[in-house]
């Protein structure tokens, strides 16, 4: 069962917490080219070589690995262990496409899950595991270019691509032509703005103020980072049927009363309090010119009001899917003999129309609220 809270539930403060709540528990090959390893190291952090120069912004390193997989961890929290929310997936001899796969710790899980399943998995980092299940592949290219793939397929999987990808109408409809018929493509992504239902968190806290300068500044460079809003209309613009959009709430911390909600947020706060550097450095000192000091002396102040526990913030994370609509058999094949007729156009009255007529489900919207609830 889901552990994480739907958007219109409301997350309780814990009245009494303890310094035990902070203590963060641990729960129980490819022929690599010159271009491929040659990394850029900027500000003491290490950067992908490959794709176009700068358009990466977010480093690869060990240190981030580490926080990817913490990050992974955090999504599984949120839908009680499972790895995707497609309705009656078997993936029985599937083809599966996991867009930027980082460590690649999502393929190798579904891989592990899933055995009679293909994973491919694709990303600019060889930062991949040398030992991994037989049914799964890795491999470095920049899905932002012209996708070559020689065969569909059955489920396409992108997480935590948002400051990645300049062109995400593009991006989607790409996937969407790459996948077979009945085909589904699921996006997971979070909105890094912090709301707050009760008023707790102040509006030129540091945190807020960090937020603003980053989407600024993502936009700026032309890889937003607040796209999770649009995914849903983009899916239905490239084709998809069936878009459901899922928002869930998690907890900026440990100050929920709720058990549960109060692991999801220590993982959260964790995984943010150890990228934060990682996030800003390369886009703060680029594109909004900062000197890496400063970077650093503004990310201090922001662990500071995550580990405020007076502040009751939240992050939106939102699960979007959409299944590639079945193709159309030929009119008049169906239940009838296999005697065929040259059609008389004449015949006909006039022009038919065989849209489909297929609706889009809409399980949930999010509305803009300005960061504030």
């Amino acid at each position: 069962m889901s552990r994480g809270l739907k958007i219109s539930d409301l997350i309780i403060p814990d009245p009494a917490p303890t310094s035990s709540d902070d203590d963060l528990e641990s729960s129980g090959g490819w022929s690599l080219t010159s271009s491929v390893t040659d990394y850029v190291y900027e500000n003491g952090r290490r950067y992908p070589g490959f794709g176009p120069d700068g358009a990466y912004l977010y480093p690869n390193d060990d240190r981030e690995n580490e926080r990817l997989d913490l990050q992974h961890h955090v999504f599984r929290l949120l839908k009680g262990g499972d790895l995707h929310t497609i309705p009656n997936a078997q993936f029985k001899n599937a083809k599966v496409l996991d867009v930027g796969t980082g460590t690649g710790i999502w393929a190798i899980d579904f891989a592990d899950e899933y055995p009679e399943a293909k994973i491919r998995g694709i990303d600019l980092s060889p930062t991949q595991p040398e030992w991994v299940p037989e049914n799964v592949v890795f491999e470095i290219d920049n899905l932002e270019d012209q996708w070559n793939f020689t065969s569909k397929f059955d489920y396409i999987h992108m997480r935590m691509m948002l400051g990645s990808i300049a062109n995400w109408p593009l991006l989607i409809k790409q996937a969407f032509e790459n996948l077979s018929p009945g085909g589904w493509l699921e996006s997971q992504e979070v909105l890094t703005c912090a709301y707050c239902d009760d008023g707790t968190l102040p509006p030129d806290c540091n945190w807020k103020k960090w937020e603003k300068l980053y989407v600024d500044a993502a936009r700026e460079f032309g890889r937003p980072i607040d796209i999770a809003m649009d995914l849903k209309g983009w899916y239905e613009e490239a084709g998809f049927v069936d878009v459901v959009e899922e928002v869930v709430k998690c907890p900026l911390g440990n100050w929920p009363a709720d058990r549960g909600q109060k692991e999801n947020g220590r993982y959260l706060r964790t995984s943010l309090s150890e990228g934060l550097q990682a996030l800003s450095l390369a886009t703060f000192t680029r594109v909004l010119g900062w000197k890496a000091d400063e970077v650093e002396a503004l990310t201090a102040l922001c662990r500071n009001d995550l580990n405020n526990r007076a502040y009751h913030g939240y992050f939106k994370f939102y699960f979007v899917r959409g299944r590639k609509p079945e193709e159309k058999k030929p009119v008049g094949s169906i239940g009838r003999s296999n005697k065929w007729r040259k059609y008389n156009w004449e015949e006909s009255s006039g022009p038919s129309d065989f849209r489909s007529s297929s609706s889009t489900l809409d399980t949930l919207t999010d509305r803009r609220d300005g960061g504030n609830a």
